[in-house]
């Protein structure tokens, strides 16, 4: 019940601040949307693949198709914290934005960016320690290991999300200039663990499946996966909001 308060308060600030919420999220947005679609159109290749076919195989191919793919890729980064920065201030603070674009908030974003990787490497932590054992004797007991590490997967995905999960209160600190630390951010969320569960997974879901969505070159195709990527960021940005408004700075759940 209350990870349904939670989801439906987080909707309900998306759509019923709107105009607001398409000056924060929509231009910024549409811009890198616009700029990897001409980019998988000019280079014949997509952008996830061009990223991974490194900087080597990718100069023989064409020599600025990885550098290109890795600027557009921080170009991403830095447009998704700015959007999840001034989403937290506007809902938090009331800091609505003044133009078709929000303000750029240097130190909060920077901040941000520090404390998004420390929660993903605490995150990933459990499932690197389970993989060592497994770099280190595939050779010798392959299919007991594969049997174990499908196993322990399983079992250990849903304990790594619940640390991102539960630290997420880290995330609308930093963008609000408040100094919330690790053993803060796990103290509040205590006992929700459940609640935050069946409320982040379905998002974090989301957002994985509409970053896989086929890629073809049509518009109709391109106004698909814009639109529902968009509804996954902010989604997931109004969430995370809405767990810092709520348990730590105690407000009341619509």
């Amino acid at each position: 019940m209350k990870a349904w308060k939670l989801l439906r308060q987080s909707v309900l600030q998306l759509f019923k601040n709107l105009p607001d919420t398409m000056k924060i999220s929509g231009f910024l947005y549409g811009l890198i949307a616009i700029l990897r679609r001409g980019y998988e159109v000019y280079f014949g290749i997509s952008f996830d693949q061009a990223l991974s076919a490194g900087p080597e195989q990718g100069q023989s191919i064409n020599g600025w198709l990885w550098p290109s793919a890795v600027i557009l890729s921080i170009l991403s980064i830095v447009t998704m914290l700015w959007i999840s920065v001034a989403w937290h201030r506007y809902i938090l603070l009331k800091q609505a934005p003044r133009a078709f674009i929000p303000e750029f908030y240097f130190k909060p974003t920077l901040v941000y960016f520090q404390k998004s990787v420390l929660m993903v490497l605490l995150a990933s932590l459990p499932m690197l320690l389970l993989f060592l054992p497994y770099w280190m004797y595939q050779d010798a007991y392959p299919y007991t290991l594969i049997g174990v590490l499908v196993l322990s997967f399983l079992l250990l995905v849903p304990f790594c999300a619940t640390i991102l999960f539960r630290l997420t209160p880290l995330l609308s600190a930093a963008a609000l200039g408040h100094d919330l630390g690790l053993k803060a951010a796990w103290t509040v969320t205590r006992g929700q663990t459940l609640t935050l569960f069946f409320l982040f997974a379905p998002a974090f879901g989301a957002l994985v499946f509409f970053a896989q969505l086929n890629q073809e070159v049509t518009l109709l195709s391109f106004l698909q996966e814009t639109v529902l990527g968009w509804v996954g960021v902010m989604l997931w940005t109004s969430l995370v909001t809405t767990v810092y408004g709520h348990y730590v700075e105690k407000r009341s759940l619509n």
